[in-house]
């Protein structure tokens, strides 16, 4: 592993970039407080990658992710995990999932495809205003 950035008293503190070892390209570039991710950085690790607001180690504010399998999240974390904001499939013609979020799991918010409401999400309940084919199939292996 590799950290090239400021150190105070033998921890990451302020601005810097920490590389893991390994044939991998997962790196942390931002900011640090006391050892961890604090402040506005940039996360890839395990295929995924991260820009954003942290907190303590935590995503928190503004940030977006993407994920390994091409789905994509842009929005307000909190304490770690997703509060506000939209999620898009990516193999899905456009399915967005915009609204709120509770434990980082979709809490209540509106359903567009192609940008065309079709449907409502709350507390683990969906309603759809039109029906689709494989679009509950969709959603629910990811609820």
């Amino acid at each position: 592993d590799m950290f090239d950035g400021v150190c105070f008293n033998g921890v990451f503190h302020g601005g810097g970039s920490y590389y893991w070892a390994g044939d991998t390209k997962d790196s942390y570039s931002g900011a640090w407080e006391k050892g961890v991710y604090h402040g506005n950085g940039t996360l890839k690790r395990d295929g995924y990658e991260y820009s954003g607001f942290w907190k303590n180690g935590k995503r928190d504010g503004w940030g977006y992710i993407h994920y390994p399998n091409g789905d994509f999240f842009r929005g307000n974390w909190k304490n770690g995990k997703r509060f506000k904001g939209q999620y898009k499939w990516k193999n899905s013609d456009m399915i967005l999932f915009t609204g709120t979020w509770k434990n980082d799991r979709m809490w209540e918010g509106r359903i567009t495809m192609n940008l065309n409401p079709v449907g409502s999400y709350k507390k683990g309940s969906l309603w759809l205003y039109r029906a689709y084919a494989n679009f509950d199939t969709l959603l629910l292996q990811y609820e």
